[in-house]
């Protein structure tokens, strides 16, 4: 939901915003005020149009703020003392800038900001505070930033009938920040996030008279059972809940829909969430709820899961989102009979987070995808009853010396095997193609890999593979990666027409033998190599570059110094009559079948 630009209704209505929180005292006790909007009928001579100016409406033009102590508050001219009787004061400016626009940090004095309006580039903060206590934060405008206002290990701070508008990320983070009191503010496509790793750092004083696109905020911490009609509220946050339902709520235009911190034993039923720019529910340290026939599309995430292990997701539509279901750090989560469709990232992924329970999903456009470390955290229960694009979903776990037919599946994950023969699939938007993880000595062969939008094929700590006579094209970030894995040999694939990187070697990739590949037409580099000893040729052969300008070599892009000493120059396929074609075939076909006579598992010579 990243803005472009704004346009004259959403200018508009910042500075009407300004008029109304222009009205409200600046001397209201934060723990007990109230939104209030002024009835006021004073003809304003057009201040709401985009023509108005800055002087019009009594701000000062100002530089970014930036304070670093206490001190810093009247070097730089602001008055006050800085106790809580007489408070340092910043108030009635206007900062335009694509930093920071105001910034405090390591701060215990007591200061207001008041009656600003912050304006970003969707980028950058508009108030952000690092260990800064005894601060309020009143009636400012505040929009077009990436976070409107963030608050790091800065507790017990006040910010009350402020309007925040189209900030991108967060319209409030508090991020380590317990003990906040929040009143009264107004969130306008945006809305409140809240992380920390201590229980105590979500317990906040969020009042009902903040809303979310009209709708209060619905905040609760430490209820026990009960049910929340989601209908009520524009944004619900659980904190330290247990035996909560929430149901039949529409959110939408905002951060989060629903948030959970520290909550367990919950359900999410039957809500829908859409255009959400964090996800449309977020589970941090949350364990064995359950979140079941909710509509979760067109957000970041639709569901994503921190530190939080056993959680159910059941008979949910999930779609057009960047990722489906992101879970970190989150074994044990089920997964079941979700509908999962067209997440431009991924429809799942598992991020650390093993021995998950996979069954009888639908994934249509996007598909699986698995990273970790170590190799136990690719370790998954996927059942054979899940569906890419109408094919199985191919997951395999420790499984040795077996030929898997590729026609047979959508999408293909290979954990902890070796030996296997993988030849004849056609993996097309499937999020990943083909993933080797921890896997050892393999051969895929006569592979068709398309339009996955994170990679083609994709080989992590995985070594000794083979991969021969593959087509790989029209895939995202990258058409073939190798990451930690050494010692495998590439050989004679078309690696064309992909919208970034044909070939990545990433750091910690050694030792690896690239030759007769086709490499021509890729958006990005057709190679990148980060490696270290990788081979771009085998003896007087090396691969087919479209970019080859016919020197006596080809330096392949990255800081491993790697070199091609026999690169050709690829011009595109001949153009032949019908003899020559049926002589090509017939000796190309003698060729393979030699190759594959005199085939070892796991190594592909001449």
């Amino acid at each position: 939901m990243v803005k472009k630009g704004m346009n004259f209704r959403t200018y508009s209505r910042i500075l009407v915003g300004i008029l109304l929180l222009s009205a409200v005292s600046t001397h209201v006790d934060c723990s007990n005020c109230q939104f209030s909007r002024n009835s006021d009928t004073t003809d304003w001579g057009g201040v709401g149009s985009r023509t108005a100016s800055i002087h019009e409406l009594g701000f000062t033009v100002h530089e970014p703020i930036l304070i670093e102590s206490d001190s810093d508050f009247s070097s730089q001219g602001f008055s006050g003392s800085g106790t809580e009787q007489d408070p340092y004061i910043i108030e009635n400016l206007e900062i335009h800038s694509a930093e920071e626009c105001i910034e405090v940090r390591n701060t215990s004095s007591y200061f207001i900001i008041r009656n600003c309006r912050l304006q970003g580039h969707y980028n950058n903060h508009g108030i952000l505070m690092t260990n800064t206590t005894n601060a309020q934060i009143r009636s400012n405008v505040i929009s077009s930033t990436f976070y409107g206002v963030s608050l790091h290990s800065s507790p017990q701070n006040h910010m009350a009938d402020n309007y925040l508008l189209d900030n991108v990320y967060s319209g409030l983070w508090l991020y380590g920040s317990g003990s906040s009191v929040v009143s009264g503010n107004t969130f306008e496509n945006n809305g409140i996030h809240i992380s920390g790793s201590r229980r105590s750092e979500w317990k906040q004083t969020i009042t009902s008279n903040n809303t979310v696109n009209g709708l209060p905020v619905g905040y609760f911490w430490s209820l026990s059972t009960g049910k929340i009609d989601g209908d009520l509220y524009g944004q619900v946050i659980l904190a330290n809940c247990t035996g909560v339902t929430v149901r039949d709520g529409d959110f939408s235009s905002g951060t989060t829909g629903i948030l959970l911190g520290f909550s367990s034993y919950n359900l999410l039923i039957h809500n829908t969430i859409s255009d959400m720019v964090r996800a449309g529910i977020s589970l941090y340290a949350s364990t064995d709820n359950t979140i079941a026939n909710n509509s979760l599309s067109e957000s970041n995430g639709g569901a994503n899961a921190y530190y939080a292990p056993g959680n159910c997701f059941e008979d949910n539509n999930v779609s057009g989102n960047q990722f489906g279901l992101n879970l970190y750090s989150s074994p044990d989560t089920v997964i079941l009979r979700n509908s999962i469709a067209d997440n431009s990232r991924s429809g799942v992924h598992l991020s650390s987070s093993p021995s998950c329970l996979i069954s009888g999903n639908v994934f249509d456009q996007n598909g699986l995808t698995i990273d970790g470390s170590e190799v136990n955290v690719w370790h998954q229960f996927v059942a054979t009853n899940n569906v890419v694009n109408g094919l199985l979903l191919g997951y395999f776990w420790g499984l040795r010396g077996v030929d898997l037919d590729g026609a047979t599946y959508g999408q293909l994950i290979l954990a902890n095997c070796s030996n296997m023969l993988v030849e004849g699939g056609t993996f097309s938007n499937a999020s990943c193609g083909i993933q080797l993880g921890f896997s050892y000595q393999n051969f895929l062969t006569g592979n068709t890999v398309s339009a996955n939008e994170i990679a083609g094929m994709f080989l992590y700590k995985s070594s000794n593979n083979t991969l021969f006579d593959n087509s790989i094209f029209s895939n995202g970030d990258v058409a073939l990666e190798l990451r930690y894995s050494d010692y495998n040999t590439l050989r004679g694939n078309s690696i064309t027409k992909n919208e970034n990187t044909g070939i990545l070697i990433s750091y910690g990739s050694n030792g690896n033998l690239l030759y007769l590949n086709i490499l021509a037409g890729n958006n990005g580099l057709n190679a990148r190599d980060y490696g270290h000893d990788n081979h771009w040729n085998y003896t007087t052969r090396g691969n087919y570059w479209d970019t080859y300008a016919g020197s006596s070599h080809y330096d392949v892009y990255g800081d491993a110094g790697s070199i091609d000493y026999h690169p050709m120059r690829w011009g595109g396929y001949p153009s032949v009559d019908w003899v020559p074609v049926v002589l090509a075939a017939g000796f190309i076909g003698l060729t393979v079948i030699g190759l594959y006579a005199g085939r070892a598992r796991g190594f592909f010579g001449d």
